[in-house]
């Protein structure tokens, strides 16, 4: 579950003030411009309770969570090619 926003973020939102909230989000946890941006904006389209206990309660995920993922297919094919010439390489010497 993810933290309740900080008084000072709400507070911000209250104003319509949408930047400071960001920028003060990301103070105060330390997170990026996305992720903090992200979570302004799934708040502002919450209610006011929602709003107090974190997007998770509306969403059902948290909205700062990225999921992990290994090496990509291009990293991968890459590797592929690289092995692949080295055998080559090494097969035509002979």
């Amino acid at each position: 579950m993810t933290t309740p926003l900080p008084d000072s973020v709400l507070a911000a939102l209250r104003a319509g003030e949408k930047i400071q909230a960001i920028k003060l989000l990301r103070q105060s946890r330390g997170i990026g411009l996305k992720e903090a941006k992200a979570i302004v904006d799934a708040a502002t389209s919450l209610s006011p309770r929602q709003a107090r206990h974190g997007p998770r309660t509306a969403l059902g995920f948290a909205a700062d969570h990225r999921p992990r993922s290994g090496p990509g297919p291009v990293v991968l094919v890459s590797l592929a090619a690289g092995v692949a010439a080295f055998l080559w390489v090494l097969i035509s010497r002979r």
